[in-house]
C-alpha cells in the first residue's frame, strides 16, 4: 500500500502508541480518524489537529471509509474488534497493529480474517521506556519488522 494524502487512516484506541500514529501522520499531511473510549481523548486530539473526527463507539461510516486501520489495542480487544467489525471493512482494506505481543494474534486473526482484507502484522523492539506523553517521534529509532501471512499458508 503507498499512503498517499487521499489515504483515509483510522487508528483505533488512541492512547500513547495510537495517539502517537495521529500526531506523526497528521503532521505529514495525513486524513487521520479514530475510534477511543474516552471523548476527552478525542477533543484532546482534535485540538491540536491530530485527527479529523472521532467516535466513542465504533462508527460503520469511519470504519467503512478507512483503507488503513491501525490498532492500538490489547491483543485479546484487538481480536475481538476485528471479529465483530470486519464486515464493515471495504475491500482492499489494510489493517496493522501495535498490540506488542504476537504470540496467538496473527494466527488467531487470520483464521477468521475476510480473504479481500490484508492483515500487516506490526511488529516494533524498543528499548525501555521511562513513562511518556504522546509523541510523533516514538518509534523513531524502533525497529520494524512488517510481514503479512498468506492465510492459506497456515499451519494446522
Amino acid at each position: 500500500m503507498n499512503l498517499t494524502p487521499d489515504t483515509n487512516i483510522l487508528i483505533v484506541g488512541l492512547g500513547v502508541m495510537g495517539g502517537s500514529y495521529a500526531r506523526a501522520l497528521s503532521k505529514k499531511g495525513y486524513y487521520v480518524n479514530c475510534i477511543t473510549k474516552d471523548p476527552e481523548d478525542i477533543v484532546y486530539a482534535m485540538e491540536r489537529g491530530m485527527i479529523k473526527q472521532g467516535s466513542t463507539e465504533p462508527d460503520p461510516n469511519l470504519i467503512a471509509a478507512a483503507d488503513l486501520i491501525i490498532f492500538a489495542l490489547y491483543p485479546h480487544v484487538f481480536i475481538e474488534w476485528v471479529r465483530s467489525y470486519q464486515s464493515l471493512f471495504h475491500p482492499g482494506t489494510v489493517i496493522t497493529d501495535v498490540t506488542g505481543v504476537k504470540g496467538g494474534v496473527v494466527t488467531t486473526v487470520q483464521s477468521f480474517l475476510r480473504s479481500d482484507v490484508e492483515f500487516i502484522a506490526a511488529v516494533r523492539t524498543l528499548s525501555l521506556l521511562p513513562p511518556i506523553a504522546i509523541r510523533p517521534r516514538l518509534f523513531r529509532f524502533a525497529a520494524r519488522l512488517a510481514a503479512s501471512w498468506d492465510s492459506h499458508a497456515l499451519p494446522s
